[in-house]
């Protein structure tokens, strides 16, 4: 059975939440996080199941001044 990818993570937030370890989620638009939207999308590019940033993008700066104001 194919599983809708989104359909899946909804199921484990929800579980999170079930077990109070979430307590709260807070949605914002991408348009309104241009920072966590660049992130998301480099994760996206990259081939891997893991991956830690030991320091930010230097393309991300832009980004970050766009949200700051």
């Amino acid at each position: 059975m194919k599983y809708y990818v989104p359909a899946v993570l909804i199921q484990e937030i929800h579980d999170l939440i079930q077990q109070s370890i979430i307590t709260t989620i807070c949605h914002t638009l991408c348009e309104k996080n241009k920072c966590a939207d660049f992130i998301t999308k480099l994760g996206a590019l990259l081939n891997v199941d893991f991956f830690i940033l030991s320091s930010p993008p230097h393309e991300i700066l832009s980004h970050h001044e766009i949200d700051a104001i």
